[in-house]
């Protein structure tokens, strides 16, 4: 006890100036930071200080004490005090043994539900890891392959709509409205849009009834990282697929060079007729 009152500055611990700086309005001790290091570098060098503290303590104070290292250790320091106000139900700074005996058996069995839910955390994401890497590459070949054909089916009649209805507007009511191709593209994407809400679940149907023999996964498989980027990289190049595909169209149409050429062509025949 010697070693604690040497923290105190001499000449100040039985001063007014002292007893003011030391109590708070309710008599309530207050310890600088200073002061508080160096209480905390006394009490960690020598345990049986701690011991000899605890032991002249009251037992309303010990069950504070334990309350609040419990808490701290086990639910860490930012829910001490919240740990502190549940055992004091009786809403004072009195925690009777009773109070004391409900708020340990309540963190004990609060602080064995959690470790029984970090436990079961774990055993879950190993699960998962473990099923995941068991997933075959041949059943991710199938996966990719069912994931990515509906949108073969999609970018085809999106890019194929869009350019034969941008053409037949280029040649009909942007011609007389002076549309430029950009324009047109823009009204017959809108038509293609329009289109492929309509047999949205038309194309899905139609790959189903292909009726691919795709290998059974686990719950636990099916939410595993390989799985999820085999049906990503599927509907990828499922839809870059489709719209490579859906260009199709741009060969069976004349080009602007091919219609001009036919438009003086047919110009230069009528001249020479007249």
């Amino acid at each position: 006890m010697r070693r604690i009152q040497c923290c105190i500055p001499g000449g100040i611990s039985h001063s007014r100036r002292w007893s003011q700086r030391f109590h708070s309005v309710e008599g309530v001790p207050r310890l600088s930071q200073e002061e508080l290091r160096r209480l905390v570098d006394i009490l960690e060098s020598d345990p049986k200080i701690l011991g000899d503290i605890i032991g002249r303590l009251d037992a309303a104070s010990r069950r504070r004490l334990i309350v609040a290292g419990g808490a701290i250790e086990w639910f860490g320091k930012d829910n001490a005090v919240t740990e502190m106000k549940r055992a004091g139900v009786d809403k004072d700074r009195f925690i009777s043994p009773k109070d004391f005996d409900h708020w340990l058996e309540g963190a004990l069995r609060r602080r064995q539900e959690e470790e029984d839910e970090e436990v079961t955390d774990r055993l879950q994401k190993q699960a998962m890891d473990e099923a995941d890497e068991l997933v075959p590459y041949s059943t991710l070949l199938w996966v990719a392959l069912v994931a990515g054909l509906p949108f073969v089916g999609f970018g085809f009649l999106d890019n194929a709509m869009m350019i034969l209805a941008g053409d037949a507007i280029d040649n009909s009511f942007g011609l007389y409205f002076n549309c430029s191709v950009l324009t047109c593209a823009a009204m017959g994407n809108i038509f293609s849009g329009v289109l492929g809400m309509q047999l949205h679940g038309v194309i899905e149907k139609a790959v189903q009834r292909f009726n691919f023999r795709v290998p059974t996964l686990t719950e636990n498989q099916m939410k595993g990282k390989r799985v999820f980027f085999a049906g990503h990289i599927g509907g990828t190049v499922g839809i870059m697929t489709g719209l490579l595909l859906g260009m199709i169209p741009l060969l069976l149409l004349d080009s602007d060079d091919a219609k001009n050429e036919r438009t003086a062509g047919e110009s230069l025949a009528v001249a020479k007729t007249n």
